[in-house]
């Protein structure tokens, strides 16, 4: 098996034929070969988009994305040199928080696109690290947004490199 989305079920969306299931990983390195749309993804592994979507879809209630303690969950495309930006990833379904990275988790996401229906990233709890470089992130809420109402959720670290953010709903300007 050459790790490829070959043969698995896939939807029509669009023109566009889109698989269901991702690729296996290979040392912790899952590399999409096609669009893929999933309902979750594993908090501790990267998703190299090499150029093409991958479309997180919380609807059905689905739950966020929760990256834990000494997780690291990393978003990227190497297939483009910034300030390239390379495959999106579109995180649809829901107006709430799609990836919160907790207490001593960290998100990475590098060279991509990526929309958002609700909130992209909600860092939460002492160390949990969002990490953004060379992308492009268009949220209808907010693009990272955290709550420092409560103690717990000091410290956090938020990194913006070498990206924009723009909000699209005139209820968050």
């Amino acid at each position: 098996e050459d790790g490829d989305a070959a043969g698995a079920e896939q939807i029509q969306q669009g023109s566009v034929n889109v698989a269901t299931t991702l690729p296996e990983a290979e040392n912790g390195v899952v590399t999409l070969t096609q669009d893929v749309k999933v309902t979750s993804l594993d908090a501790n592994k990267t998703y190299d988009l090499k150029g093409h979507k991958l479309i997180l879809d919380l609807s059905s209630n689905a739950p966020s994305i929760v990256v834990g303690e000494n997780s690291t969950l990393t978003i990227k495309d190497s297939s483009v040199v910034a300030p390239n930006k390379g495959g999106t990833l579109e995180l649809t379904g829901t107006e709430n928080a799609f990836i919160n990275p907790q207490k001593g988790g960290t998100v990475n996401v590098e060279n991509v696109t990526v929309t958002c229906t609700g909130s992209a990233f909600f860092p939460q709890g002492d160390a949990a690290a969002v990490n953004i470089t060379n992308c492009d992130v268009i949220a209808k809420n907010y693009g990272v947004a955290t709550n420092a109402a409560k103690v717990d959720n000091y410290g956090v670290k938020i990194n913006l490199k070498d990206s924009t953010f723009k909000g699209d709903d005139s209820n968050y300007d």
